[in-house]
């Protein structure tokens, strides 16, 4: 009697899991359309300043270079909820999201938000590095370091 409960709740625990991998794979193949498509949300000037001046802000302190792979970078897999599984991605898009007052957004709308914006924040952090490159050099050529 006492191991068909257990059993019960491992095949329980089973379909549960089962439900949640076929329902993350139908997230996945929709989310990948939007990243094929290009489909993003729309954005105006004030909100590129926004996600510029957090960038400078919150992100550039930490993150001087960008660890993820082009891939990694261009199409992250918003669906992965395991703290240890999250790539600096993730920290980047869930950090900027938190400070925009758009930590809300499902799945869905984070990837057309990244899909919108993701060309900026890297430029915007490339842009931060050559600035702190070129006040180095200043500094080493005239002495002063």
């Amino acid at each position: 009697m006492l191991l068909t409960k257990p059993r019960l709740i491992f095949h329980y625990h089973c379909k549960d899991l089962e439900h949640e991998q076929i329902q993350r794979g139908k997230d996945l193949s929709e989310l990948q359309y939007y990243y094929k498509e290009g489909i993003g949300e729309e954005y105006n000037v004030d909100s590129v300043k926004s996600v510029e001046r957090y960038v400078k802000k919150e992100i550039y302190p930490t993150i001087k270079f960008l660890s993820d792979s082009d891939d990694d970078y261009y199409k992250p897999d918003f669906t992965i909820t395991d703290v240890y599984s999250l790539t600096q991605t993730h920290k980047i898009a869930n950090r900027l999201l938190t400070v925009l007052n758009l930590g809300h957004y499902d799945v869905k709308r984070k990837v057309m938000w990244w899909i919108s914006y993701r060309k900026i924040i890297k430029k915007k952090i490339a842009a931060l590095r050559a600035t702190d490159i070129r006040c180095l050099q200043k500094l080493f050529i005239n002495g002063k370091f």
